[in-house]
């Protein structure tokens, strides 16, 4: 739980800032990669409410909407690939 805070605070201040930090858009990659590698393990168990979370996250601005959508197409990369592997 801790870990995931954390991931999920740098991922919102990171969002807000990227607009004028473009040098760190790599990493922000890679937190929203890690922040869907968690969601992956916890969406059935213990974080059943992402969806709603991530959506209200997406209307506080501009750069958090577009940074919530890069998410969402990660997670949804994952899962096809999951579901052709099955």
């Amino acid at each position: 739980m801790g870990i995931r805070n954390t991931i999920i605070a740098m991922v919102l201040e990171m969002a807000e800032d990227i607009a004028t930090q473009s040098e760190n858009q790599h990493l922000l990659t890679k937190l929203n990669s890690t922040l869907v590698s968690i969601v992956k393990q916890e969406w059935a168990v213990s974080w059943n409410n992402f969806i709603s979370e991530i959506c209200q996250t997406a209307q506080q601005s501009q750069n958090k909407c577009e940074n919530v959508l890069n998410i969402l197409k990660l997670l949804s990369d994952e899962v096809s690939d999951f579901s052709k592997n099955t």
